[in-house]
């Protein structure tokens, strides 16, 4: 087996797995301290094993190449929850807060123009005596 190949491999599903935490890490605003850390520390491991041929003198096995992939694999299926940022069980609950307050002010908007139009619907049929 043509070792070369195996460390390529490693390094680069290590690279992509540090990648999607740099990602992920860029999109976290109003995120529990507890995830930054997974995610922190997802990519420095992921650092760490895939420098470990230069680092450690250890070579990739299979069994720590599936288990990279494994993990490639999760981030990359878990991706569409992260499209607009941080998915809702990540968030913490002061930016829950303001999210539902910056929505109930939003859905108060939209009431208050609705009935303005039917306040000047109303002023109009009265004025034309309808």
């Amino acid at each position: 087996m043509n070792y070369d190949l195996l460390i390529l491999l490693h390094f680069a599903a290590n690279g992509l797995v540090g990648g999607i935490c740099v990602c992920r890490l860029g999109k976290m605003h109003g995120v529990l301290m507890r995830v930054k850390a997974q995610y922190i520390g997802l990519l420095v491991m992921s650092a760490a094993n895939g420098f470990s041929p230069i680092l450690f003198s250890q070579w990739p096995t299979a069994v720590s190449i599936l288990y990279v992939l494994w993990v490639l694999f999760i981030l990359w299926s878990d991706g569409y929850q992260w499209r607009e940022g941080a998915p809702k069980p990540a968030l913490s609950a002061d930016h829950w807060v303001m999210g539902a307050a910056a929505q109930a002010w939003s859905r108060g908007r939209e009431l208050l123009r609705e009935a303005r139009k039917k306040l000047v619907e109303l002023a109009r049929r009265i004025r034309h005596g309808r």
